[in-house]
């Protein structure tokens, strides 16, 4: 069953790492709709670069690595056990979110990527928390 948990984790990380580097590299698709809006306004809180964006994916790789280090499918270092508490730890935040635009109990709850973060984002981010947590016990 762990197998199972920590495959399903792995792909889904897959695919966000690939949307990310989709997006550094100039893709638009869905673009409008993974970032948050401001209150009474269509423009993004924040508009990430290139090299942030590369840098979440290469963070959501690091993620992955703590998964597979914790399944023992790699050899890597202790720290990557330690990185998949973090990692548990950071989607849980996601979810629960920063009061205002994002996670289960923001404020700002009428733009397109507000309704979005309620019905898929913020459930997905508290999926992984918990499935990551899983992987220890």
């Amino acid at each position: 069953m762990k197998e199972l948990i920590a495959i399903t984790v792995l792909l889904i990380l897959g695919i966000i790492v690939i949307a990310h580097v989709y997006w550094a590299f100039g893709g638009k698709l869905w673009l409008d709709r993974v970032a948050p809006k401001l209150e009474g306004s269509e423009a993004d809180v924040f508009t990430p670069g290139m090299l942030a964006t590369l840098a979440v994916a290469v963070v959501l790789c690091l993620f992955g690595l703590s998964v597979m280090q914790v399944m023992t499918w790699v050899d890597l270092s202790v720290w990557f056990v330690y990185g998949a508490w973090a990692t548990a730890t950071i989607f849980l935040l996601r979810a629960v979110g920063e009061f205002k635009y994002v996670g289960f109990f923001k404020r700002v709850k009428d733009s397109d990527f507000a309704k979005l973060d309620t019905l898929f984002y913020s459930p997905l981010c508290l999926f992984l928390s918990i499935s990551i947590f899983s992987l220890f016990f």
